[in-house]
């Protein structure tokens, strides 16, 4: 049985990287709305980033990002929803296994290295099953 579950932050921008601002850009990108050259150099990355457009690629569907200029990895990522094979049935528990294993499996497109993500929020909103995490770095 498979299910298809959107990831707005669910699971990708699940806190995908939810680093503070601060933590993550210069001082000069801390005020980004992504307008003007902030905005151009986020797609240039997004462009540039292989292992983005290979997830783009094996996903399918429609997809927007952003990224952080100082990482070179995704600060946002929502999206059109994955297909989850293997779910075993819809409850938080089940939700929370699928989300931690895309983690797990998407580290690379993450930058996730020595990172520890702890969940903050996992809830059902509406069919769709939505986490966030908090992003830790040796503790901080």
């Amino acid at each position: 049985m498979s299910a298809r579950v959107a990831l707005p932050p669910a699971i990708l921008a699940l806190a995908l990287l939810t680093m503070p601002g601060s933590a993550q850009e210069p001082p000069h990108a801390q005020t980004d709305k992504n307008t003007g050259s902030d905005a151009a150099l986020s797609a240039t990355l997004a462009s540039q980033n292989t292992t983005w457009q290979d997830f783009l690629n094996t996903t399918g569907g429609e997809w927007t990002s952003r990224w952080c200029t100082a990482t070179a990895t995704p600060r946002m990522v929502f999206g059109s929803g994955i297909q989850i094979a293997n779910w075993r049935g819809n409850s938080l528990e089940e939700a929370r296994r699928h989300a931690h294993a895309f983690l797990r499996e998407h580290e690379d497109l993450l930058g996730l290295g020595a990172s520890d993500f702890r969940e903050i929020i996992g809830s059902r909103m509406g069919r769709t099953w939505c986490f966030v995490f908090d992003q830790y770095f040796r503790g901080l």
